[in-house]
This record gives C-alpha cells, sequence and structure tokens, in this order.
C-alpha cells in the first residue's frame, strides 16, 4: 500500500509539474507574439511619422497636428510596451498582461480609427489627393494616393494596434479554448474596416454627393448602400 502511495503521489507531482510547464509555456508564446506586434506597430509609427513629417503638403493644419499627435502617442507607447517585454524590470510587472496594456491598446486602437479616415480623405492632400481637370460645368476629379508610405504605413499601425487588444481581450477572457476563439483577431479587424468604411462613406456623401453634378445618381446610391 505505501509504495502504491508513493508512486501515485510521484505521478501526482509530475502531472503538475507538467501542467505548470505547459502552462508557462503558452504564456511566454503568447507574450512573444504580443512583443513581435508591439514591435511591428513602433515600426509602422514611425515610418507614418516620418513619411508625414517630410512630406511637402504638410502645412501644419489642424489635421497635419492631429495625425503628428497619433503618430508620435503611438510610437511613445509602443516603444516602452516593447521594453517592458524586453526587461524584467518593475515596468514588466506593471505593465505585461495587466490592465495598464488594455487600456493602452484600446486608447492606441481609438487614435488609429479617428485617424485613418483624415489621413485616407483626398481633401485633407496627406495620404491621397484628388487630380483631374474641370471644364465648363463637368468636372472630372479621382482620387491617387499622393504619400504611399503614409498611406500604407497608417493602415499598418491600426492593424497592429486592433490586434495587440484582441490577443489581449482574448488572453483576459481564458481564449485557451473555445471553437471560435482563433477568430477573435479577425472579428476586431472586420469591426475596424466598416468603422472606416462608415466614416468614408459619409465623407464622400457630403463632399460628392451634395454637389449638383458631382457624380451619377447610381454611384450615391451604391454609396449609401454601402
Amino acid at each position: 500500500m505505501s509504495a502504491s502511495a508513493t508512486a501515485n503521489e510521484n505521478f501526482t507531482m509530475e502531472d503538475n509539474n507538467a501542467g505548470s510547464s505547459t502552462e508557462g509555456t503558452l504564456n511566454n508564446s503568447s507574450d512573444k507574439r504580443r512583443l513581435n506586434i508591439w514591435a511591428f506597430l513602433c515600426l509602422f509609427s514611425t515610418l507614418a511619422l516620418t513619411s508625414h513629417e517630410t512630406d511637402d503638403q504638410n502645412e501644419g493644419k489642424t489635421e497635419n497636428i492631429w495625425i503628428l499627435t497619433c503618430c508620435s502617442v503611438s510610437l511613445s507607447v509602443s516603444a516602452l510596451s516593447c521594453l517592458a517585454y524586453v526587461g524584467n524590470s518593475g515596468l514588466s510587472s506593471l505593465f505585461v498582461g495587466t490592465i495598464i496594456e488594455g487600456i493602452m491598446s484600446l486608447i492606441l486602437v481609438g487614435l488609429w480609427a479617428g485617424a485613418l479616415p483624415i489621413i485616407m480623405d483626398p481633401a485633407n492632400g496627406l495620404a491621397q489627393m484628388y487630380v483631374g481637370k474641370s471644364e465648363g460645368d463637368t468636372a472630372d476629379y479621382q482620387a491617387t494616393i499622393s504619400n504611399a508610405n503614409l498611406y500604407f504605413t497608417s493602415w499598418g499601425s491600426g492593424v497592429c494596434a486592433l490586434i495587440v487588444l484582441s490577443m489581449y481581450v482574448k488572453e483576459r477572457l481564458g481564449g485557451s479554448g473555445g471553437m471560435g476563439m482563433g477568430y477573435t483577431s479577425k472579428w476586431y479587424l472586420l469591426m475596424l474596416a466598416s468603422v472606416i468604411v462608415v466614416i468614408e462613406s459619409m465623407r464622400f456623401k457630403n463632399q460628392v454627393c451634395k454637389i449638383d453634378g458631382g457624380t451619377e445618381d447610381v454611384t450615391c446610391g451604391r454609396n449609401l448602400y454601402g
């Protein structure tokens, strides 16, 4: 009986150690993935800030100041986040996996959700601008990309911020199980894309559809449907 009890205790201890090791491995893997996304966000924010500030069309308007603020905050937060993940200091215990990380990622998602429509608006001349000609009562203007670096890096920053938020929420909710947990990031990306589409549709309606001869009625109808 004594030998059997000892064997059972050994098996129990091994199972517990294996479970703890597996849990630690999962946490480390999740932290590494979030660190990679934070690093990409830092990179994209740096490139977006640089491309915006070196653009000849940057005239210091209110929109430009807003984009400068958004890029700067995103760069600062993501850089500090990377330091928190890399170092074993008080910053790590204060930030990694805590409510502070969730709040920071939520703030960045809100900033980029507000900045992307401004950047993509051709009327502001930041990442896109209207190119065309006007002859009499006929106007033919098309939106074209004028700053490709800002165009793509701003989208990259917004997507990275949203992925970090979704990974944080997934971890806080215990996302290791459940059939739908693997789609968390995709649902958040769909939400961000939907918000941008709604804002862009409203802008197109106000800037183009309300102008006499601005575009065809069928185009405005499709925009309203979208």
